[in-house]
């Protein structure tokens, strides 16, 4: 009786070959980044923020902001009141993104983007020693939106330097 009832073979082997071709539930749950919070950020209300993604440490994100998934948070970075940052975006160390905005391009460090554009130095966050860098920071960002990845030509700080190669390292 138990065997009347029992399914058919074929169904069996069906399931089988699928579960070896394709992944289980717990492999793919596995392979996705979890959620990052690092310290000392000001995340306000009302705040939407995406699945995996990575805020670093003193990023402030004002109210009604949305993230999309896999987005990174860079050091010192803000994010202003209403903006949308579409998925899988770098926002660098000591940039600023503008009050209602859409970002759906990776933000270069240390400049204030408004509509996917850098304006100007973010004079509020860095030390005056990048203030004297404006003209060779600028081309650097030209260049990384042009796929040219080249740093050590140009004559800046180590720590400026360091910075720039690790956003470089994730926009890759």
């Amino acid at each position: 009786l138990a065997q009347q009832f029992a399914r058919p073979q074929i169904c069996t082997r069906a399931r089988q070959r699928r579960g070896r071709k394709g992944r289980t539930d717990k492999e793919r749950r596995q392979n996705l980044n979890k959620t990052y919070i690092g310290n000392y950020n000001k995340i306000l209300g009302e705040c939407h923020i995406g699945h995996d993604a990575k805020i670093y440490n003193n990023v402030t994100i004002y109210p009604r902001v949305i993230t999309g998934g896999f987005s990174e948070y860079l050091n010192n970075s803000n994010i202003g009141m209403c903006a949308v940052i579409h998925q899988k975006k770098i926002i660098g160390q000591y940039s600023m993104v503008g009050g209602n905005n859409m970002i759906t391009k990776n933000v270069f460090p240390y400049y204030i983007s408004i509509n996917n554009k850098i304006n100007r130095l973010n004079t509020k966050k860095i030390d005056e020693e990048v203030l004297n860098y404006d003209v060779q920071l600028r081309e650097i960002e030209t260049n990384i939106r042009n796929k040219i990845y080249d740093i050590e030509k140009y004559n800046l700080p180590d720590n400026i330097k360091d910075e720039l190669s690790e956003f470089i390292h994730k926009i890759k």
